[in-house]
């Protein structure tokens, strides 16, 4: 008799073990997935961030050039118009030659 209470505590341990270890196991992964959910999402936010900063500035180097041009054509003097746009005599050069 108590042999058969030891096997049936055993068999409901081992069953006990089993079941908490498939539970777990799925939580780990779930807990997996969200993490790597969570790395992508930042990875998402950090490069749009970065984009967004560069496309601001590729912008406004785009509309410094063209105020630039039209300076150009009106015959302003390198320098003032280096001053007035932020512009380097070198890139102001280059836009010379486009």
């Amino acid at each position: 008799m108590c042999q058969a209470i030891i096997d049936m505590k055993q068999h409901a341990y081992e069953r006990g073990y089993k079941e908490g270890e498939e539970k777990g196991e799925e939580r780990g992964f779930q807990k997996g997935c969200q993490a790597v959910s969570n790395m992508n999402q930042h990875a998402y936010e950090s490069g749009y961030q970065k984009g967004e900063e560069s496309g601001f500035q590729k912008g406004e180097e785009s509309l410094m050039a063209k105020i630039a041009h039209r300076m150009l054509s009106a015959k302003y003097d390198k320098q003032e118009i280096s001053k007035m746009t932020g512009l380097s005599i070198q890139e102001i050069d280059k836009i010379v030659l486009v």
